[in-house]
């Protein structure tokens, strides 16, 4: 059978399991990994050796880390946050560390080494699809997971330059860290010299010629020339992918690039981790099925516990760091590449290969159900005795805990959340001398903001002893900002339960999300997207000039129906057809009054300009000023500007007030 009849064959199958797959809201990843271990067990007739879609496959690794380079640009690298940098190099490190340990009596350091970097990475791409799906991404467990990721999609890249010094690739010379200085540097020469003459000019010429066409090939053409160029010098295709795409993200044509370049690099990637799944010899798993299933257990439980313990290291709550635990239990799409790279060099036999392909299936596949329920697990585990007594500790151990020093609060307003809405909130309250505490949970905003004397604290809200130290039992007032349901529920259940009598106002996203919120005890809740809706058909309704009172009606109305299906509003109104033909005519007009004619030095009650042409006066302007509405005391000048709306024929008639005698004459 021939490529082109394997590839219709492949792509076939493939939009039939991933569709199953996104029915029972499974990863697509998952789904082309399945589509590999099916078409490559020969069942299809599809040849069981993957050598045919390599290239492919590899064009799609080289696109995949292009893209990631254009995400990361020079800037954002180097304004990388202490989350990304202490939490991401706190998880890699000690996961190497625990593997490297455990195996090194058994495989030696280099080879120890190496799975350390297998297991110490995780999914980008099955995580940051689920948490988009779950409306995640902004909370602060997925800020955490997200900035550990990026990390991580960085430290792949020395991964893979490190890897060929492991398997000895330079015979094991006392120059080989050397020579890799000398690359490393030769490379930021490079990178450095591209960054600041090269690349701009050449993507200049290419946008000038406005042909999107040779805009997506040259900038095909940059990325696998400098992968080319990497792979010359001995170092990884790979890794020129990554710094191609840095070079580009650092000129003003990125975006115009990512969109160009994603379409492919979704088709090509998708062949790649099909072709990792027909790597993966089902025979194997079904016979070695208690060691794959045992070790990707394991594998699971250890980086739950590394991934808890980095993130409490960092100053997160407990409930947050098991969140954290349970999005990078699995191992990553990137140790796929990696893992090849080590079988390649020769750093794994197959056998190796084939159980850690398996187990790395078998993590994604649990974790990503794992990840798709961890809110009912993690409400179900912080309500035991012991989690709820950890959860306690580790808040009262925090060095920002007791940040700022103990008041006396009594009748004030406290801030759940500082994003947005919390400094918009605590802003107004400073403004309004209304006495406030802020409680937030990312601890890098608790310092910063602490160094600038503001009145927060670090801690999850919907923990009473949180809530206690802001002194719930004296407050007024409690507003939550924080964007996820689940974690405004908590903080409005802990709050009414700790203070029946506290005004709650909440913030939530959707409509539907607000019976609940006031079945837990919130006074007042304002969804987004009502608000949102509101605001798009009050500006729409003043452009079609229909009557403020009308409008504001229309709000009231609205709002008093409980934020619930909008009613029709009843009250009589001019329609927009009948405001424009009120209008219809009407003609505006700007005069200037010349020196000596009529208007000049006479005030607005002496010319009586309504009285006798049927003109109205709407604005004068006097130099830099402006006079709306004018009454009758204002005087007009020489060089002053009236504007006027009439009728076109009483418009002509006023012209004559405005003009110097001579030219009328």
């Amino acid at each position: 059978m021939g490529i082109l009849q394997e590839l219709i064959i492949i792509f076939t199958l493939a939009v039939s399991v991933v569709y199953v797959c996104n029915r029972l809201n499974i990863p697509s990843i998952i789904g082309f990994l399945i589509t590999g271990v099916v078409a490559g067990s020969g069942l299809l007739g599809v040849s069981s050796n993957p050598d045919d879609v390599h290239i492919l496959s590899e064009v799609g690794i080289i696109l995949l880390l292009f893209t990631i380079g254009l995400e990361f640009s020079i800037k954002n690298l180097m304004q990388i946050g202490r989350t990304v940098l202490l939490g991401g190099t706190l998880q890699v490190l000690l996961t190497i560390a625990v593997i490297t340990g455990y195996l090194f009596s058994i495989k030696g350091l280099n080879q120890s080494l190496f799975y350390g970097f297998l297991i110490a990475l995780s999914s980008t791409a099955i995580v940051m699809k689920i948490y988009q799906e779950k409306l995640e991404l902004d909370t602060p467990h997925g800020r955490v997971v997200l900035a550990i990721l990026i990390f991580q999609d960085i430290i792949v890249v020395p991964m893979m330059l490190i890897t060929p010094v492991l398997a000895g690739i330079e015979g094991g010379s006392d120059n080989t860290l050397l020579f890799l200085g000398l690359k490393s540097v030769g490379l930021i020469a490079f990178v450095f010299a591209m960054l600041k003459w090269i690349a701009p000019w050449i993507f200049y010429q290419l946008a000038s010629t406005r042909s999107r066409e040779l805009f997506i090939l040259g900038s095909v053409v940059t990325c696998f020339a400098v992968a080319g160029l990497t792979y010359y010098i001995g170092l990884s295709l790979e890794l020129g992918a990554f710094l191609a795409g840095l070079i580009i993200s650092e000129t003003e044509y990125s975006y115009e690039t990512m969109g160009n370049i994603i379409p492919f690099r979704d088709v090509f990637a998708s062949i790649f981790f099909i072709s990792i799944g027909m790597l993966i010899d089902i025979r194997f798993m079904l016979a070695s099925w208690q060691v794959v299933l045992g070790g990707g257990l394991v594998i699971i439980l250890v980086k739950f516990i590394i991934a808890i313990i980095s993130v409490l290291l960092l100053g997160f709550s407990l409930r947050t760091s098991i969140l954290v635990g349970f999005a990078l239990s699995q191992i990553g799409e990137f140790s796929f590449i990696l893992s090849k790279v080590g079988y390649d060099y020769r750093i794994i036999d197959s056998l190796e290969y084939q159980t850690i392909l398996s187990m790395s299936i078998v993590t994604m596949v649990l974790s990503s159900f794992i990840l798709n329920y961890s809110t009912p697990i993690i409400n179900k585990l912080m309500k035991t005795t012991l989690l709820d007594w950890m959860d306690k500790k580790t808040y009262s151990m925090s060095s920002i805990a007791k940040e700022p020093e103990d008041v006396a609060l009594d009748d004030h307003l406290i801030i759940i959340g500082y994003g947005i809405n919390g400094r918009n909130v605590s802003r107004s309250a400073r403004i309004a001398g209304i006495p406030y505490l802020i409680i937030e949970t990312n601890p890098e905003t608790v310092i910063k903001e602490l160094a600038k004397g503001e009145k927060i604290i670090y801690g999850d809200a919907s923990n009473e002893e949180v809530l206690k130290h802001a002194s719930i039992h004296s407050a007024r007032v409690l507003v939550t900002t924080v964007p996820d349901a689940p974690s405004a529920r908590r903080v409005i259940a802990t709050a009414r339960k700790l203070n029946p009598d506290v005004y709650i106002i909440a913030r939530t996203r959707f409509v539907k999300e607000v019976n609940d919120l006031f079945a837990l005890g919130a006074t007042e809740v304002i969804p987004e997207e009502f608000e949102t809706s509101v605001e798009i058909f009050t500006r729409l309704l003043k452009k079609f000039n229909v009557p403020e009172n009308d409008i504001n009606s229309l709000v009231n109305i609205v709002r008093s129906d409980g934020y619930q299906m909008f009613r029709t509003a009843s009250f009589e109104s001019i329609t927009p057809a009948d405001q424009r033909n009120l209008i219809k005519g009407l003609e505006m007009v700007s005069c200037r009054v010349e020196t000596g004619s009529t208007a000049d030095g006479r005030s607005m009650l002496e010319l009586a300009i309504r009285k006798k042409y049927g003109v109205t006066v709407l604005a004068i302007y006097k130099g830099g000023d402006v006079i709306h509405n004018p009454d009758g005391d204002a005087v007009l000048n020489a060089d002053d500007v009236v504007m006027l709306v009439g009728m076109p024929a009483q418009v002509s008639n006023v012209y004559e007030i405005f003009k110097s005698p001579l030219l009328i004459g």
